[in-house]
């Protein structure tokens, strides 16, 4: 999964339908692997974690979709990476329990 999100950020800018689905494929994995966590503790981290890159790619289409809009897509797409940074060291603190 750290794959596809390196390779999503190091496409973004050259092709970013590549960066997409590899954000969707981190999304989609996220949520497979978010049904099956049982702790608790985990599970308060990881479904943020699911929305961030959900909402990450969403963004990025956004841009594709509708250059006219990239202006807002950019500073969502800055927000959210913000996001993924808080949820992405919640996640660390709980694991390292």
């Amino acid at each position: 999964m750290g794959t596809d999100v390196q390779s999503a950020m190091t496409n973004a800018a050259t092709d970013p339908s590549q960066a997409i689905a590899a954000l969707k494929t981190v999304s989609e994995k996220l949520k497979e692997t978010s049904t099956k966590v049982q702790n608790t503790d985990v599970k308060k981290v990881v479904d943020p974690m699911v929305d961030a890159f959900g909402r990450l790619g969403a963004a990025m289409e956004k841009i594709t979709g509708d250059p006219a809009s990239a202006t807002e897509a950019l500073t969502e797409i800055q927000a959210v990476a913000g996001d993924i940074q808080t949820v992405g060291a919640d996640y660390g603190k709980v694991c390292s329990k």
